[in-house]
């Protein structure tokens, strides 16, 4: 952990097995980074009662659910940063990495789907992947930017497919074409928008 690595994130949750082992120097590091507008989440050890605290013993937010649950900790990693993140509605097998080329005014999401099915019978051994339908997609953009083309590449097709899109300020919303292993979405940036 380090000021600098911190200073990427809007949000950050310490998991259950790290919280009693950071130094006080991590917990400074912390510290700073919420003064600077950043949310810390810390998960209960147990189940919520009517009289659990909301917050822990440094205002830290405790998170009173279960860690597995991806749409509950999803939820409220997004309330605690105020919605200043992207949101994607894709399968937990699913991964989205987002790339900013300011050279060609893009922004490229690269999205892998590793859902597939082993057939361990077969040798050598088989894989199957299993494709998405698509994505649902609610992208933060940079402030100031206005998006003026989408299109969509995927190795099952020959020619990038157009996808349509709606733009509300600084949020892009759109829902991919459906992909079986790799899939980009390239986000065309207007050339006069102060986003650098």
């Amino acid at each position: 952990m380090s000021r600098e690595l911190l200073s990427r994130y809007r949000c950050v949750l310490i998991p259950e097995t790290q919280k009693h082992y950071l130094s006080s120097n991590h917990q400074q590091m912390l510290d700073a980074f919420e003064q600077a507008g950043g949310a810390v989440i810390v998960p209960a050890a147990g189940p919520r009662k009517e009289d659990s605290p909301q917050n822990d013993r440094r205002g830290r937010r405790i998170f009173w659910g279960n860690l597995n649950d991806r749409q509950a900790v999803g939820a409220v990693v997004h309330e605690a940063a105020q919605g200043a993140l992207s949101r994607f509605e894709a399968p937990w097998t699913v991964q989205v990495h987002a790339d900013w080329q300011a050279q060609h005014r893009r922004i490229m999401l690269h999205l892998v789907n590793y859902n597939r099915r082993e057939d361990a019978e077969s040798q050598p051994r088989a894989e199957a992947p299993i494709g998405v339908d698509g994505i649902g997609v609610d992208l933060k953009l940079p402030a100031g930017a206005r998006v003026v083309h989408v299109g969509f590449l995927t190795p099952q097709r020959q020619d990038p497919a157009p996808v349509e899109f709606t733009q509300v300020q600084d949020r892009l919303r759109l829902r991919s074409p459906g992909f079986l292993v790799y899939g980009f979405l390239v986000v065309t940036l207007d050339d006069d928008n102060g986003s650098d």
